[in-house]
């Protein structure tokens, strides 16, 4: 087995770990999320000269916010967040939890501002209904256009905040790239779909085969 192959989820118990990354991580999989929870802590701890407590809280919330997008990134934790079941109102509840999540930060950070809370709290949930409607193909270069979109109206309404101004680009980032946009392979066509596919397809030549009465 090289450090690239997926790990049965068999083969040991299923753990809080597993629940994180997804079933099935491979080895160099789990190196990438760790560098990025470690990452977080740093950028966290950083990000502003507070109490303990507060400085805890928010160190947590960046490893969270870093972890989980380089793990939805990755094909087991994509697929445990699109699992049959889950579908729109499952999505926008997790969409939910990154919104108090972003609205505990600007508090944590003396921001509290109304206006700029409403208006990411509506782009959040705009932004998701679009990607989640758009064909999973196209999926992630809708969430592109979203972060982008996203942040332009910010920066031009209320602007991003002078502390902390790389939580919302990666909040954005995580919601509309990472975790909504079904798995690629997931989307394409497979078994009877794709032999039927194959079968209406048009030759090389630009047309279908030609069939003749009594063949």
């Amino acid at each position: 087995m090289t450090p690239n192959d997926p790990i049965d989820p068999a083969a040991r118990p299923y753990t809080l770990w597993d629940r994180y990354i997804g079933p099935g991580a491979s080895n160099n999989e789990q190196i990438a999320i760790s560098t990025a929870i470690c990452a977080g802590m740093l950028l966290g701890s950083l990000t502003l000269e507070a109490g303990p407590l507060a400085l805890t809280v928010l160190t947590l919330m960046a490893a969270d916010l870093c972890g989980g997008l380089v793990a939805h990134l990755y094909e087991p934790a994509s697929r445990r967040a699109h699992a049959p079941g889950r579908g729109t109102v499952q999505h926008l509840l997790w969409v939910s939890g990154q919104a108090l999540q972003f609205a505990l930060f600007v508090w944590l950070c003396r921001d509290a501002e109304a206006l700029r809370l409403a208006i990411v709290l509506v782009l959040l949930f705009a932004g998701s209904l679009v990607v989640l409607m758009a064909d999973p193909l196209m999926q992630r270069k809708y969430g592109l256009g979203a972060v982008c979109v996203s942040l332009v109206i910010v920066d031009a309404t209320v602007g991003l905040q002078a502390e902390g101004g790389w939580f919302l680009p990666l909040l954005l980032t995580k919601v509309f790239i990472a975790y909504l946009p079904t798995p690629q392979d997931a989307a394409q066509p497979t078994g009877a779909t794709a032999e039927a596919a194959a079968c209406t397809a048009p030759s090389a030549g630009g047309s279908l085969p030609d069939r003749r009465d009594g063949e």
